[in-house]
This record gives structure tokens, C-alpha cells and sequence, in this order.
């Protein structure tokens, strides 16, 4: 029997890259596919679903005022799977209506998207698909401090998360980062508020003042028992930052 599928995660976790090997399985043996994305994703051309690792391919769009009743009607009656990326961004009722086409057609859809947006609250389309979904899958990735990561942070101009703005805001690895619960509330072990970390992940270590700031932070941060000595205000494990700090103030005898 036919089935809604919903594979859900954090950024990062490898959704596009999912969906493009699903249809090439599907291509592979003969049998025809569709392929949709929102048209609110415009990183690398409306239309095109891409994957972190360089697979890219056209797709057909869906936009909140659409029916998807009328965008299958369109496609092939040979179609053995429709993908669609982006389920974050479809409504409650396009939910409900491939719900409703799955088990009226008797063809499986398949949907990967986000579960939440950068504030923990969930998005319309998924919400909508955690509920109505057949089959729900949770695609695994790991936060920088090597948890599973089930959350999303927004980061701003100023490499530090933000807690406010509209829910969608097209991005990439610039603008957000998936983290664990904890890393996404910054807190220490007892529970406690932590400061922001001064510069975001990834970010080059390359100047005493900047090595300064980032040992105030690690070492006057909420206080917590770690191993060493050492202070972990928002990750569990010293991040490459810090361990980049330690290395430019250890050439002035300053950590």
C-alpha cells in the first residue's frame, strides 16, 4: 500500500542528498519519478534541489497558493514516486492533500524537510506532516560538540545566535547551524543561561585580541565541573575555536 512518507532533521543532515539518490534507485531500475521543491528556495536557482556534496537537478515548484491536486494532475501516469524537498515550507492543507492523493492514486510520496525553525517552534508543513504522515524517519547529524543535533540556530551578522525575525529566512551554512538541545539553549550542566560564544563555528582564530575574548568566554563563563579545569558554557568538548585561541596567546605566554 502506498504511503506518506516524512524523513525530517536538523540543517546539515544530508536531505537533498537523500532524496537525489531515492530517484536515481528509482530511475536506475525503469521506473519514472517527479520531483518538486519550493519556490522559496532560490540558494542555487528556483527549481533546483541540490545536495552539500554537488548533486544538483531540476525539479518542479510549489508555492503556498498552490493546489497539489492540479500539480499532479500534471505529471506522468507512469510516475512510480514523487519526492518533494523543502516540506518545511508546504502549508497544512498541501499536506493534506498529498496525504489524500497518496491513498486515493496509490502512488508513495516521499517529503523531507526541517521540523523546526529557529526558535524551536515547529514549521506549518511539518507539523502538518507529523501528524498525517504513514511513515515517519529521522535523519541523523551531530552538533559540533558531538550530540545528536535536533535543533536549528540562526546566526546573525555578528556570529551570534538570534532568538527573534520571521520564521523563513533562505540560508546556508552562513546563516545557520544545527545543534544539539543544549548547545541550542546555551546553557552549562546545571541548566544555567550562558553567554554567546564571540565568534560563530568555523570561524579563523587569527588575532591576540580575538584569542583574548574567546578565553574570557571559555574561562568566565557559568561554572561547570569539567575535566582539567576547564569552563564549557555551550559546548560539551573544547571547540576548534578555543583550541585555536590556545595556540596564538601560547605564542605570547598569555594561555
Amino acid at each position: 500500500m502506498a504511503s506518506l512518507h516524512f524523513r525530517y532533521s536538523s540543517m546539515n543532515a544530508g536531505k537533498s542528498t537523500y532524496l537525489l539518490q531515492a530517484a536515481h534507485n528509482y530511475e536506475e531500475n525503469g521506473r519514472q519519478v517527479a520531483l518538486f521543491t519550493s519556490a522559496q528556495d532560490d540558494r542555487d536557482g528556483v527549481g533546483i534541489i541540490a545536495s552539500r556534496i554537488g548533486l544538483r537537478r531540476q525539479a518542479r515548484t510549489y508555492a503556498p497558493e498552490d493546489n497539489f491536486f492540479e500539480l499532479l494532475a500534471g505529471i506522468s501516469t507512469e510516475t512510480a514516486c514523487v519526492l518533494v524537498d523543502e516540506a518545511q515550507f508546504l502549508t497544512a492543507d498541501q499536506v493534506k492533500q498529498l496525504h489524500r492523493w497518496v491513498h486515493t492514486n496509490g502512488v508513495p510520496v516521499m517529503c523531507f524537510g526541517i521540523r523546526s525553525d529557529f526558535r524551536g517552534e515547529p514549521f506549518p508543513g511539518s507539523a502538518a506532516l507529523l501528524a498525517l504522515a504513514d511513515k515517519l524517519e529521522e535523519m541523523k547529524t551531530i552538533c559540533a560538540c558531538g550530540k545528536r543535533a535536533t535543533m536549528n540556530l540562526r546566526i546573525g551578522e555578528d556570529g551570534r545566535p538570534v532568538s527573534e525575525g520571521n520564521q523563513v529566512e533562505i540560508g546556508g551554512n552562513n546563516r545557520y547551524r544545527q545543534v544539539c538541545g543544549r548547545c541550542f539553549y546555551g546553557c552549562d550542566v546545571q541548566g544555567s543561561a550562558a553567554p554567546a560564544a564571540p565568534v560563530s563555528l568555523g570561524t579563523p582564530v587569527t588575532t591576540r585580541e580575538m584569542a583574548l575574548a574567546i578565553k574570557k568566554w571559555w574561562t568566565d563563563g557559568p561554572s561547570s565541573s569539567r575535566p582539567n579545569g576547564h569552563h564549557n558554557s555551550f559546548f560539551d568538548g573544547e571547540p576548534d575555536f578555543v583550541r585555536q585561541a590556545r595556540t596564538v596567546l601560547g605564542e605570547h605566554g598569555l594561555w
